[in-house]
Order: structure tokens, then sequence, then C-alpha cells
């Protein structure tokens, strides 16, 4: 079984167009993707995960540097693991 199938969310509205580059990718009916990304190891971002504003600053700089901005980012739990929620 795929990673993927143990991760679920209400996609109504999202058209599944399949996995792509490592990630599992949907497509809305206006034309916007949305993409999951899974990666089975510790968070290695350059911040202490256990801080959001860390966490945030350090997506913050990278989306500046990749010419991006950055609408939200988040550190959820998830089964008791911690996950990095990014929208840019």
């Amino acid at each position: 079984m795929n990673s993927y199938d143990f991760i679920t969310f209400d996609d109504t509205g999202l058209s599944l167009q399949g996995e792509k580059d490592g990630a599992r990718v949907w497509l809305t009916d206006g034309g916007d993707g949305v993409a999951l990304f899974h990666f089975a190891k510790p968070p290695d971002i350059g911040a202490d995960i256990h801080s959001i504003v860390d966490v945030r600053n350090r997506y913050r700089n990278s989306a500046i540097a990749a010419g991006l901005g950055m609408i939200e980012v988040e550190t959820p739990q998830m089964d008791g693991c911690v996950a990095v929620r990014t929208f840019f």
C-alpha cells in the first residue's frame, strides 16, 4: 500500500490527477493545483519543528528566495507526529 493511502482529507471539488514527482496531485474545477508531499523521515528543514516562529521564518525565507509568497505555515500534530502544512 502506498504511503499516500494512509493520509486522508476532504477532497470534495478536487479531481485526482495521480502521482507525479513524489507528490499526489489534484486539480480544482478552476484548474488550480493541489499537491500532497509525504516524507517518511524526520524533518530536516533547518528549523526547530516545535517552534512555529522558527518554522515560519525558515519557510518565509525559502519562499522569498524562490520569488514566492507564503500564505500559511502550520505544524499540526497528527497521530502523534508533527507535520508541516504549507500554502504558498
